[in-house]
C-alpha cells in the first residue's frame, strides 16, 4: 500500500507538472525512506543493563553527527558563505518530485541544517541499527563504520565538485557525469549496509571478540 501511494504521487506530480527525471532520481529517496522505516520496525535492541545503553545511545549520535555531517545535513554557517541567521525555512513544493520534498532548512550563523527526507530517514535507521548492534557486543562497534560509505550519493557529486573547481574545469558538466552513478550506488550500499547491521552475519565471532 505505501509503494502504490508513493507511486501514485510521483505519477501525478510528473503529469501535473510535465516535468521528467532519471528513474534512479525518483526511485532513491522512496528506497531511503521504505528500507530505513522497514528497519527501525523490524529491530528490537536487546534488554541490557543502563550503563550500557547510555554508552551505545552517545556513540549513536556521534555516528548520527557523523552522518549528517557526511550527507551535508548538517554544516558550519561559513559553509554558506557565513550569512546571517536566516530562519526556519520549510520547502512544500519544488523543482524536486515527492519523496525529496517537503523539507525544513535552518540557515544561520553558525550552523546550517537541511532535513531532507531519505537522508532523515536513513541516517535514523542506520544510527538506531548501530545503536542495537552497540548494544548487543561493544566490539562491533567499527561495523557502524560502512554506514558512512551509505551517503555516496551525496559525497561523490561534492567530491567531483571540488575536484572540477582544482582543475579548473566546469563542475556542472562532472556533476552531470556521475550524478546517474551516485544514486545508483547510494542505493545499493545503503540497502546492504542496512541488511548487514539488521541480520548481524557472524554475530556469535564478534560478540566474542568484543567480550
Amino acid at each position: 500500500m505505501l509503494v502504490n501511494l508513493e507511486a501514485l504521487f510521483v505519477a501525478i506530480y510528473l503529469t501535473v507538472t510535465g516535468r521528467s527525471y532519471p528513474l534512479d532520481f525518483l526511485l532513491f529517496p522512496f528506497v531511503w525512506i521504505n528500507v530505513g522505516l522497514w528497519a527501525i520496525l523490524r529491530t528490537t535492541p536487546p534488554p541490557v543493563p543502563s550503563r550500557r545503553r547510555y554508552v551505545a545511545g552517545v556513540l549513536a549520535v556521534g555516528y548520527f553527527l557523523v552522518l549528517g555531517y557526511m550527507g551535508n545535513m548538517l554544516a558550519g554557517g561559513e559553509a554558506f558563505g557565513g550569512n546571517p541567521a536566516a530562519g526556519l525555512d520549510l520547502v512544500v513544493y519544488g523543482a524536486q518530485p515527492p519523496g525529496w520534498t517537503p523539507y525544513l532548512l535552518y540557515n544561520g550563523t553558525y550552523v546550517h541544517v537541511s532535513l531532507i527526507p531519505p537522508y532523515v530517514v536513513g541516517f535514523a535507521a542506520l544510527t538506531y541499527l548501530v545503536y542495537a548492534t552497540l548494544l548487543e557486543a561493544s566490539g562491533l562497534a567499527s561495523v557502524g563504520l560502512v554506514g558512512l560509505f551509505s551517503c555516496l550519493s551525496c559525497t561523490v557529486p561534492l567530491l567531483a565538485a571540488a575536484a572540477a573547481s582544482a582543475a579548473g574545469a566546469s563542475s556542472g558538466v562532472i556533476l552531470s557525469a556521475v550524478a546517474p552513478v551516485a544514486y545508483e550506488a547510494g542505493m545499493v550500499i545503503f540497502v546492504l549496509t542496512v541488511a548487514l547491521l539488521h541480520w548481524q552475519p557472524g554475530m556469535g565471532w564478534f560478540a566474542r571478540a568484543g567480550d
